[in-house]
């Protein structure tokens, strides 16, 4: 399974503090800084650098929680082009996973220039929380945090079980009937067994 570099996801605020939390940390900086018997390890670096630095060794597997599909999501990608949207649960994609990986819902509630703040308790915590403007990904993801590279690259591959972790495919809207065929052969010969489905787009009525 792809995790991609979050620093190569369109929402800039990815990963970022709130205007409050930035104060609170520039606070703690300069109060650190002030007193003599202060570790070193205690005395924080540079904020952006820090945050950076963080930022480009997190990688993210991102899924859209809901029974239903969504049609805007589809819309995303151009018509001309073959894709498909796979339906898991979490259970199944934990029992996948052979490592343990922080998991969870990105909340939307955030407003990064009011007196809101990150919950507190993790580095990771900013990476589960977004703009309210982006409230229709209804977002489940998994986090990979890779603080050992020195380079970070563009990616991450996580091995995974496509039979035990695929339920079903889902065709997106305008599909050419060969692809479906396509996939069909294909989930056969890695021995997957889940339904091959066209999208709700694609449905019309039948009275």
């Amino acid at each position: 399974m792809w995790f991609t570099a979050l620093s190569d996801l369109e929402d800039k605020y990815e990963g970022a503090y709130t205007k409050r939390d930035m104060r609170r940390l520039q606070q703690l900086r300069r109060s650190t800084r002030r007193t003599p018997e202060a570790p070193a390890l205690l005395v924080p670096i540079d904020l952006k650098q820090r945050l950076d630095a963080i930022r480009n060794r997190v990688y993210v597997s991102c899924w859209y929680a809901g029974d239903d599909e969504s049609a805007a999501l589809w819309q995303r990608s151009p018509r001309d082009t073959d894709f498909v949207a796979i339906q898991t649960t979490y259970a199944d994609l934990k029992s996948t996973i052979r490592r343990t990986l922080p998991a969870g819902y990105v909340r939307y509630d955030i407003n990064y220039y009011s007196r809101h703040q990150i919950p507190q308790g993790s580095i990771l915590n900013p990476f589960f929380c977004k703009r309210p403007i982006f409230s229709h990904e209804n977002e489940f993801r998994v986090l990979l945090y890779s603080p050992e590279l020195i380079e970070p690259p563009p990616g991450q591959h996580v091995k995974v079980s496509p039979a035990r972790m695929i339920r079903k495919v889902m065709l997106a809207p305008y599909t050419k009937p060969w692809v479906g065929e396509a996939i069909r052969a294909l989930l056969r010969s890695y021995r997957v067994t889940c339904p091959v489905v066209r999208s709700e787009v694609d449905a019309e009525p039948t009275w």
